[in-house]
């Protein structure tokens, strides 16, 4: 018959959680750089996927450069 009372008036608390801060751009570089490594060279080293992966890194690294300008 009478089960616990709700206490409408009582708002319901949220667990408070750190607002994570932007990486800073030396991170941005290693975690670019260390990706693109995995993905060009996950199928074996040669010439053409260090020279793929020596470009890519230059232009995230520029890229980045101008976003945090």
């Amino acid at each position: 018959m009478g089960g616990p009372a709700i206490n409408a008036s009582k708002p319901r608390q949220r667990e408070s959680k750190p607002i994570a801060s932007a990486p800073s751009e030396n991170e941005l570089r290693d975690k670019i750089a260390s990706q693109l490594f995995v993905t060009l060279f996950g199928s074996g080293r040669n010439r053409k996927a260090t020279h793929i992966a020596e470009l890519s890194i230059k232009a995230a690294n520029d890229f980045i450069t101008v976003l945090h300008r």
